[in-house]
């Protein structure tokens, strides 16, 4: 995650990512009064800081006011990192170039295509492109279809090798791109005549399940490596706690000895009349619970007024306490490469301006 300290940390990052700041609309330390621009700067009267935006309009919205100069510093570079993603995503190519797809023309030819270029795999097809067609050429298919078109010998001509490109359109395959995300594209053929598809009920079932892991594999597996490896991990621990499940916190009693459950721990009562650390395998331990609450029944003391159960609540008040205070960090979802940009193209116009922020 990328973050910002002060507004000394914020110039300093954007001075390392050469942004030209006016040209961009940002003002750091500045409270301008013109139309369209970004900014941050500390109230000599106040002494507070405010972090704002003026529209198109020359109304200005005010994004934060208060004396935390960390938390208006880094509005202001979450802002600018939305503002480069925007660009980026205005700009970027509809086929994302790493992506590598197998599609085939009418033939069985198998082709290899990267983004908007395809070259046959034995080299008889040099010239063969990926194109968007229109409605009328396709007659009513959409706009997002796509056909590979292989060159051939223009008429008239003699002397070509057979297989040898001239790259005019021969014949066409209507391809579909299937969008999982901004800016990507994969592509599924319509015909694919050179495999031959495996017959009756399992051969179907198969295709089934290999067409399945293959979509998983590549849309999400290589797309997403940690997200899937969170999801496997997630699963895995369901699964387990569904074959050996946990025991509930509370009261159980195993022949004549009371134990107490609690977080991964047991304890036990014993003839002393003190709770202490204990172990107890239980196959089914539904089967021994008395409850989540003390009843003098139990023939023990309240387990409740533990040293080992205030340490318990001790240690989840500090949990809350840490997760309260990442919830109120303003760290951002971007990290410094996303930032980098060729910011000779910044065009302040591509930002919404009538916006609250």
């Amino acid at each position: 995650m990328s973050k910002v300290q002060s507004i000394e940390d914020l110039k300093q990052k954007c001075a390392e990512k050469n942004m030209p700041l006016e040209k961009m609309r940002f003002f750091i330390g500045e409270d301008r009064k013109e139309p369209k621009c970004f900014g941050v700067y500390q109230d000599e009267r106040t002494g507070n800081w405010v972090v704002y935006k003026n529209k198109a309009d020359g109304t200005r919205a005010v994004r934060y006011e208060g004396p935390d100069e960390a938390r208006a510093a880094q509005e202001i570079w979450n802002k600018i990192g939305d503002e480069v993603k925007h660009r980026k995503d205005m700009h970027a190519s509809p086929y994302d170039e790493s992506v590598l797809r197998e599609i085939y023309d009418q033939s069985g030819q198998m082709l290899s295509v990267r983004g908007g270029v395809s070259k046959a795999d034995d080299g008889g097809v040099s010239d063969n492109k990926l194109e968007v067609v229109s409605d009328e050429e396709l007659g009513g298919m959409s706009d997002n279809e796509l056909r590979v078109v292989p060159g051939r010998e223009p008429e008239g001509t003699s002397g070509k090798e057979p297989g040898e490109s001239s790259g005019r359109v021969q014949r066409s395959v209507p391809s579909k791109v299937s969008r999982s995300a901004p800016g990507k594209a994969s592509v599924s053929t319509s015909r694919r005549t050179s495999k031959k598809a495996p017959e009756g009920i399992l051969g179907g079932i198969l295709g089934i399940f290999g067409n399945t892991f293959s979509f998983i594999w590549n849309e999400f597996v290589l797309e997403h490596p940690f997200a899937s490896l969170f999801f496997a991990l997630v699963g895995t621990s369901l699964f387990l706690e569904f074959v050996f499940p946990s025991p509930q916190n509370g009261y159980y009693k195993v022949e004549d000895t009371v134990y107490y459950y609690l977080e991964d721990q047991w304890y036990m009562y014993d003839d002393s009349g003190d709770w202490m650390t204990s172990y107890v395998d239980l196959d089914d331990p539904e089967d021994y619970y008395l409850g989540d609450f003390y009843s003098e029944e139990y023939g023990t003391e309240a387990f409740e007024g533990t040293e080992y159960y205030g340490h318990y609540l001790e240690e989840k008040r500090e949990k809350e306490n840490k997760r309260d205070d990442r919830d109120d960090d303003y760290d951002n979802d971007y990290d410094d490469d996303d930032y980098d940009y060729d910011y000779d193209d910044w065009d302040a116009d591509d930002t919404d301006w009538d916006t609250d922020w």
